[in-house]
Parts: C-alpha cells; structure tokens; sequence
C-alpha cells in the first residue's frame, strides 16, 4: 500500500488508503453502505435496520474514521464500545443522528457489555473524537496524523463534570431514545423485508414497467415532500396498459404496492 513520506523516510498510509482496507477486511463495501436504503446491524438474533438517511450518510464517514483511530472493532461489541467512546470524547457535534445511535448504543453497551463500554467511556474523556472535521481533510491526512487529533482532552460543559456525573447524564438521556428506537423496530423491521421482497420481484418485471418502477424505487421515501410526487408515481405504475398486461410477479407486486 503507497503511503505518504514521513520523517526519517519511511512511508505511511493515507487516512484515505486505510479507511479502504479497513472496508474490505469488515467485509464491507467501498462506499460503505451508503447507497443501500437501510444500514443492518444486529441486536441479539435479530437484525435492526437503520434508514439509510443523508443525516446518517453523513455521520458515517466521521464514525468509520473514528473506528480508525481508536481501533474499535466493528462487531457487536466494537460498536457499542465506540458509541461510549464517541460521547465521551466530545460528543457528535452537529451529527444529530450520530447522536442518537450512539446513545442507544451506550444504553445497550450498558447491559450487553457493561466492563467494556464503561472502559471505552473512561478512555474517551481523556480524548478527542475526529467529528469536529472535516472528513475530506481527514482522508487527506496521514494515519499517524489522524490518531494526533484524538491526543487532546475534549471540551464543553459535559467534560468537565466527574466521571461518574457525566455518565449518568447521558445514560439517563439514552433512555428515551432507546424507548423510541425499540418501538420503531416494529415499523423499520417490516419496512426492511418488504424492500428486499421488492427488489427480488421487480426483477421479474417485463421491460415496459422496469422505467417506472425504478424511479419510484429511487427517491427517498424518508423525505415528507416527495410524498406527492410517490403518490403519482404509484397511480402511473398502477394503471395504464403497462399494468394491465403485467407478468404474475408484477401483478403480485402491484397488489402490495399499490392496494
């Protein structure tokens, strides 16, 4: 792997090239999910999938850096430790849904592994986590560069309470967020199976629907404004005479789809 030059003339790696082996060791994709419509992680036996949102997409790219430079795995455990990690080390600053995974993943990491989240937290409050830059001058950088960043003591009000104090506060802040995602487990589970049914029978589609159907597959459904524009989308896959002759799978789906 090329690196850049470091003093002494040996050669690290770029944030940007060990982010990519990092990727293809976890068995993840280049972009790391981020084109896929939801992000999967495990809770127990059970997936729990995680809309695949901008405010996600964005937070990301810090998270998988942070993974990078405190050596968190990115198993179970891994990411309920680096949850901890993240929050104590300053927080997500403007990453609202950085926040929220996180304090879910602290309230879990509490009752799955609670030796090792409180150890991750520990260590967090004497460092600095990579959200407050910018993630293209963060891949720019060398590695040794990166993990530099993490060897300050963050700042803000939180970081100067007691140990003890500064968990408890956000433990007891966890614990509605983690009420709100166990009860959106129940909409998001169903919403993640029928995305994959879907995918597997529009595949089925004759030509003269796949137009139609693809467009609608690829806006956001997340986003209130294109309701409307969905809504005419389903009337046009629908109704008309490339409906009305449809293979059975595309009948099958229109029926789930459309009512």
């Amino acid at each position: 792997m090329r690196g850049v030059s470091a003093p002494g003339g040996t050669r690290t790696s770029t944030v940007a090239q060990v982010l990519e082996e990092h990727l293809r060791r976890s068995g993840l994709p280049p972009d790391a999910g981020a084109s896929e419509p939801f992000a999967v992680v495990k809770v127990g036996p059970l997936p729990y999938p995680i809309p695949n949102t901008r405010s996600r997409r964005r937070a990301v790219r810090i998270h998988d850096l942070n993974h990078l430079v405190s050596g968190y795995r990115t198993d179970r455990e891994g990411e309920l430790e680096i949850s901890a990690w993240e929050l104590a080390s300053g927080g997500c600053g403007h990453y609202g849904a950085a926040w929220v995974l996180d304090l879910a993943g602290l309230f879990a990491g509490l009752f799955v592994c609670r030796t090792r989240t409180v150890a991750a937290f520990g260590r967090g409050r004497s460092q600095r986590n990579l959200y407050p830059h910018a993630p293209d001058d963060l891949l720019a950088m060398d590695i040794d560069e990166a993990r530099a960043l993490t060897d300050v003591a963050p700042l803000g009000r939180l970081a100067r309470l007691p140990a003890s104090v500064h968990l408890a506060v956000l433990s007891l802040a966890a614990v509605p967020v983690f009420v709100a995602m166990s009860v959106a487990w129940w909409f998001l589970y169903p919403a993640w199976l029928l995305k994959d049914i879907v995918i597997q029978e529009s595949s089925r589609f004759p030509p003269e629907m796949s137009t139609v159907w693809n467009q609608y597959l690829a806006m956001d459904a997340w986003n209130p404004p294109r309701l409307h524009q969905r809504a005419s989308m389903r009337s046009q896959f629908s109704a008309g005479s490339a409906c009305s002759n449809t293979a059975p799978a595309a009948r099958k789906l229109r029926s789930r789809c459309c009512g």
